[in-house]
């Protein structure tokens, strides 16, 4: 046998001899100390200390990342921004009737007519009453003493 086995063997025999066997004297339940009754207290406390350092924790972070989010989407946004501005400008320019009559004149060989004509057509769409129209037809009628129509009763 090792030293070190003989050490562990006496070791052993010592701590048995310390050891006594302890009867309890009533038969009911064991009374514990106060401190032991706080035990579980204690650890749901700090299970839900470390619960809300957590949430609070994640919070946190949620907001810094959403920060981060936001500041992207400005810088985003303002190039878009600038981006639309030249859009429209390049629209005005390509709208614009100088431009539509040098590129008619020069590219697609148009000309100015040698001269203008307006044509009127007379035409009075149907189911359509002019003012004049309504007020000569009133005039001409009397709707029984109503007020409308001719002046004199």
């Amino acid at each position: 046998m090792s030293t070190r086995a003989m050490q562990i063997d006496r070791n052993t025999e010592r701590s048995r001899r310390d050891l006594q066997v302890v009867r309890r004297r009533k038969k009911g339940l064991i009374q514990r100390e106060g401190q032991r009754r706080m035990a579980p207290l204690v650890v749901i406390s700090v299970i839900l200390i470390a619960a809300t350092v957590f949430a609070v924790l994640l919070a946190q972070v949620t907001l810094a990342q959403s920060g981060f989010k936001m500041a992207e989407m400005r810088e985003r946004m303002t190039k878009a921004e600038a981006r639309h501005a030249e859009l429209v400008l390049k629209v005005a320019k390509l709208g614009s009737s100088e431009r539509i009559e040098r590129y008619a004149l020069g590219r697609l060989g148009m000309v100015y007519p040698p001269e203008v004509r307006y044509i009127v057509a007379d035409i009075k769409p149907k189911g359509v009453r002019l003012a004049q129209d309504v007020e000569a037809h009133m005039t001409s009628t009397d709707l029984g003493g109503t007020g409308f129509g001719s002046a004199a009763p």
